[in-house]
């Protein structure tokens, strides 16, 4: 098993794009305050609900977020350390089903350079979210409606 970044340089100064920051093709990760609670290479993204607080520390009026846990992972054969404020069973869950997707497009696309299977698999996975997303509006919808 192999133990590395993602390849984008932020273990040498940052998220700014690929090689140490030179060519900047990505955006920058976003700022404490803004994500979903997910860690990528070290780099902690607070949940918008807790930002300007401390960790655990409930801004006025909200419950206390519970501090973020860390959750060893292994995706196509690499380690990742992913800290979150999801229970370690659900980030080790979405760790397994992108490792199975990816997997699975590998073995359909043999000869795709793993970079764009791995756009391909975001794709899937956006698609997926989006078709779910509206069908649960259209139940919410009927629900309404009865």
């Amino acid at each position: 098993m192999r133990k590395r970044g993602c390849g984008c340089g932020a273990d040498r100064g940052g998220h700014g794009g690929r090689r140490g920051g030179k060519g900047n093709r990505f955006p920058k990760f976003p700022e404490a305050g803004k994500g979903d609670g997910f860690v990528h290479d070290g780099a902690k993204v607070e949940p918008s609900s807790a930002a300007g607080t401390p960790d655990g520390a409930a801004a006025e009026g909200q419950a206390a977020t519970p501090p973020p846990t860390r959750t060893r992972v292994e995706i196509y054969g690499d380690e990742y350390v992913i800290r979150g404020h999801a229970s370690p069973e659900h980030i080790a869950h979405i760790a397994r089903l992108v490792d199975q997707r990816l997997r699975e497009l590998v073995r359909r696309h043999k000869n795709v350079p793993f970079h764009r299977i791995a756009v391909l698999a975001a794709l899937h996975f956006a698609d997926e979210y989006v078709r779910a997303k509206d069908e649960n509006a259209e139940l919410l919808e009927l629900i309404r409606d009865a």
